[in-house]
């Protein structure tokens, strides 16, 4: 059993994408996003007020995705996921490939941080990957 656990580590290994940095399948979460966000040089904007769910997902990005432009919260708008700190933005600029696999990352995770939808590849989502969480 612990010679297949090894293989199948390996395996994983040799096909994760080139853009995403390698996690523990434990890995402990962030202290906070504020520790994670001073060690990144990603900028966020609207962080204060972030839903738990919106803060653990923006966390994991910064940490995962060296390619993330910058990550938007909260904000005023007339759709209540960003003022409400349920949604975020995650910028990647023309790096399509990037939003690609961000999006089906976070679509496999969407139970581990309360996914409720997002939006990628839509009218005007075609640079950032929208999330809102529960």
């Amino acid at each position: 059993a612990d010679a297949r656990a090894a293989v199948a580590a390996q395996a994983e290994r040799r096909n994760a994408p080139a853009n995403r940095r390698e996690q523990p399948a434990e890995a402990a979460p962030p202290e906070s996003l504020a520790a994670e966000m001073a060690r990144s040089p990603v900028p966020a904007m609207g962080v204060v007020g972030l839903v738990p769910n919106a803060k653990r997902l923006a966390a994991y990005i910064l940490a995962t995705y060296p390619g993330v432009q910058s990550i938007g919260g909260v904000r005023s708008d007339p759709i209540p996921d960003h003022p409400s700190g349920h949604a975020i933005d995650i910028m990647i600029g023309g790096d399509m490939g990037l939003g690609d696999v961000i999006n089906a990352d976070v679509q496999r995770q969407s139970r581990r941080f309360g996914v409720a939808y997002t939006l990628w590849r839509v009218a005007d989502h075609f640079n950032h990957v929208h999330v809102t969480v529960s």
